[in-house]
């Protein structure tokens, strides 16, 4: 077995992480306490520089990732290099968080399963002052700055899709319909169309357990037909698929907001919002010479490079414009091979929601819900969790064929 930095004395627990970065978030959405959000800033800088320094440590993820990190780390010197000035240190971070908390946890010899009471706070702890909502501060480095642990539902649908992926091993292929119910719930037609994508993708052999989960889902769609939670896909989703077809995104993106929606008859014109933005953004992006295409306009800057000043809602589309071409091809390489190495077609459901509801979303902003995702497809990569805990935590025979497949013996990156 290959000696790792893991290996070495650098023990840590993904768990562990988002928990205390969900208590420093807590205290700081209660008290405003500006020492707290730099304690929180701080606390996951450290976490991600030393997961780096367990990454470059590790000769299986050199060996068989290296022209990845490589290739990573040209993009990231040219970026820097390029946009020196112009660069926000904190979506830097988040951006790097990705690489670090995937790699670092497919070398890591932790239990891919969490225990119960990690399980209950992962749950429990983001539930405690969501009824309180955002908070708005007045004076200080705040300055009226509105914030909460779930700023959005789509924060929330996020979120809950990372935790009941990371909890798969306690739950199993129930995972589904219970991350679709969370998402017609909280109403978010992208995490929808994402859950219902991802099933479709994974799922389509014809067997007991895919007929069961198809009926699982229909039951919960039936459901919320008749509670009227999914009023707003009929009313909202033709109506904008057929402009877009039609009509065209350059037209609509040369539209003015009035006349939108006057064309869709609503007020509900997100998906317009996005589609003028992202034209935006692509036109500032093509515009730029070849460095800039290669290298992008610099972390953190594509909200300043827009008239609205907002960052795309577009996962893909933020790290083509803020990180350039070469970030974004190591960018797409990480998502196919987090998704490949997955053992199963529940997880690869899962995880392909997060890839598709970055089309729509900004993801890559949700430290806690990024770390749950990456670094759990991190674990379930490595296809095994040590064999001492195995026999404890058989309950049922579902539990037998969860830890069947992650099965023992594959704690390397190779």
């Amino acid at each position: 077995m290959h000696k790792t930095a893991n290996s070495r004395g650098l023990n840590w627990r993904l768990d562990w992480i988002v928990i205390l970065n969900s208590l420093l978030m807590l205290v700081y959405h209660a008290t405003g306490a500006e020492v707290i959000g730099l304690a929180g800033n701080a606390f996951s800088g450290v976490v991600v520089i030393a997961l780096g320094f367990i990454v470059v440590g590790s000769v299986p993820v050199l060996t068989r990732y290296g022209w990845l990190l490589g290739l990573l780390g040209v993009g990231l010197v040219g970026t820097l290099t390029l946009n020196r000035g112009h660069v926000d240190p904190v979506d830097l971070l988040k951006y790097v968080s990705l690489f670090a908390f995937y790699f670092a946890a497919l070398t890591s010899k932790q239990l891919a399963r969490c225990s119960r009471y990690s399980a209950a706070a992962l749950v429990l702890l983001p539930l405690i002052l969501w009824p309180v909502g955002s908070r708005v501060w007045g004076g200080g480095a705040l300055g009226g700055t509105s914030f909460s642990y779930f700023q959005t539902y789509n924060a929330a649908v996020l979120y809950f899709t990372a935790v009941l992926f990371y909890l798969y091993p306690l739950f199993g292929r129930i995972v589904l319909p219970m991350q679709l119910a969370i998402a017609i719930v909280f109403g978010k037609i992208g995490a929808i169309l994402a859950s219902a994508a991802a099933f479709t993708a994974w799922n389509l052999k014809i067997n007991r357990t895919s007929i069961a989960l198809l009926v699982a889902g229909s039951i919960v769609a039936a459901v919320a037909v008749m509670l009227g939670l999914l009023d707003r896909v009929f009313t909202v989703v033709g109506p904008f698929a057929s402009d877009l077809y039609y009509v065209g995104p350059e037209r609509i993106s040369r539209m003015s907001y009035a006349e939108i929606v006057r064309m869709a008859g609503t007020t509900d014109i997100s998906g317009y919002f996005r589609i003028k933005h992202w034209m935006e953004i692509w036109q500032e992006y093509t515009s730029g010479g070849f460095a800039q295409i290669l290298f992008g306009f610099g972390p953190g800057q594509s909200k300043v490079i827009t008239l609205q000043r907002l960052v795309p809602h577009n996962d893909y589309l933020r790290i083509l414009a803020e990180f350039g071409l070469v970030n974004f091809i190591c960018f797409l390489s990480l998502i196919f091979i987090a998704l490949k190495r997955l053992p199963n077609s529940y997880l690869r459901s899962l995880f392909t929601v997060y890839a598709v509801y970055s089309l729509s979303e900004n993801i890559i902003d949700n430290f806690t819900s990024v770390a749950l995702l990456f670094g759990a497809a991190g674990l379930f990569g490595r296809k095994g969790v040590p064999q001492a805990r195995v026999v404890e935590q058989v309950r049922s025979p579902a539990d037998l064929e969860v830890l069947h497949e992650l099965r023992p013996g594959a704690d390397q990156a190779g």
